[in-house]
């Protein structure tokens, strides 16, 4: 049984936690920081008996979210109660595939592997150095969000470039792997049989994917080198016309950094709908044209991309909606699976508005489900086995 302190860094969220890890994971201690930099952010803290700490303030940055977290537990006496921190890592890479300590040199791999995730890494390694000025010598662990696509078939995995870019590592490497593997584990609890199946798991969010499982491996995945591939999100573009980006930089004088801010922070549902990149908010605003068409084209990719996932798979046993959206919105899930009748995909009205966990038809060929994602619960779990293995290595700043 170890204690392991997890933290996932987002674009603009912090999710922290002190679990215990071991034959099961319990959470000790949780921490969600939101609108990170923004003139209102939201900061929360739940212990055993519910919430410890909320409050509603501006938070400048992911360091100052988690040195607010560390100062509190230090204050409860648990400073010093776990032996690891574990990073949630988004970037597109074999040397991060594998959940692995990090010493000096993994750091200085991650700071050039920087351009990849952009809008990623530089949070998680201000989050590293906050826990290594918390707590000096302190074992930290990099988990990656691409590692249960670490077996993708090779065309899957293949981009249609020349082969100098491929050896440089230019892949479909995917990501929201943690949740993935959270809601794999709790559908084997549930449905043994159905866990080792044909599944397609959509993880819609602020970020959004979809990933093919079969036998409980990924054999395909929408997200590609970053995570602004795939399903248009919340302030990501999702898959473009190659060409669009060429003509941004000849026509719009579009640099890198332009681009970035184009594509990650000011295109999909924001984008479209011009007012919002919340999906609540769009919801809301039925009568508004611009609205109606972000959620529209949301729901109409999302659409294709559950039956090329199935087609990838050969048929489809299984679908689960998970992610934030996924888990909380009746009427985005009724959208997708509407007309899906002829891939076997038909829902029960009733236990969909209810957010049941089985929302299909009993006539449904296919088993539709709502399972919640638990990426800290996973991020513990890895922190737990590495920690049993032997490694040499530490953090040195």
């Amino acid at each position: 049984m170890v204690r392991v302190l997890t933290v996932n860094t987002g674009s603009s969220s912090l999710k922290a936690g002190l679990y215990e890890a071991g034959d099961a994971v319990v959470a000790l201690f949780t921490c969600v920081a939101e609108a990170i930099g923004a003139p209102q952010g939201r900061f929360r803290i739940r212990g055993p008996g519910g919430a410890a700490e909320e409050t509603a303030a501006p938070i400048a940055t992911h360091a100052a979210a988690l040195e607010r977290f560390l100062a509190w537990l230090a204050a409860q006496g648990a400073a010093g109660a776990w032996q690891a921190a574990v990073h949630r890592i988004v970037v597109g890479s074999a040397e991060f595939l594998a959940p692995r300590r990090l010493d000096d040199a993994a750091l200085a791999r991650l700071d050039a592997l920087t351009p990849l995730a952009p809008d990623h890494l530089p949070q998680a390694r201000a989050a590293i150095a906050a826990v290594a000025r918390a707590r000096a010598g302190a074992v930290q662990i990099a988990c990656s969000d691409s590692y249960f696509h670490r077996d993708l078939p090779a065309a899957a995995r293949a981009l249609p470039l020349p082969a100098i870019w491929r050896q440089r590592g230019v892949a479909r490497w995917g990501f929201h792997c943690l949740s993935c593997e959270s809601v794999l584990a709790s559908l084997r609890a549930l449905d043994p049989a159905a866990a080792a199946g044909r599944l397609v798991i959509a993880h819609l969010g602020n970020g959004a994917s979809l990933t093919a499982v079969q036998d409980g491996r990924s054999v395909d995945t929408t997200m590609g080198l970053t995570p602004a591939g795939g399903l248009l999100m919340s302030s990501r573009s999702g898959d473009l016309d190659p060409g669009i980006v060429i003509y941004l930089q000849a026509a719009g004088g579009l640099d890198a950094a332009a681009l970035n801010r184009l594509l990650n922070h000011e295109s999909g549902l924001l984008g479209l709908s011009g007012s919002s990149g919340d999906m609540q908010v769009l919801l809301s605003q039925p009568g508004r044209p611009a609205s109606a068409l972000a959620v529209a084209c949301f729901v109409r990719q999302a659409k294709k991309f559950v039956a090329a996932m199935a087609a990838a798979l050969g048929g489809l046993d299984t679908l689960v909606f998970t992610g934030g959206i996924g888990e909380h919105s009746d009427v985005i899930r009724a959208g997708i699976c509407r007309d899906m009748e002829w891939m076997g995909i038909r829902l029960d009205p009733d236990s969909n508005r209810r957010g049941a966990a089985l929302i299909s038809h009993r006539e449904s060929r296919v088993a539709v489900r709502v399972i919640p994602t638990d990426e800290d619960r996973m991020l513990a779990r890895h922190a737990a086995a590495l920690l049993g293995a032997k490694e040499e290595g530490h953090v040195s700043f």
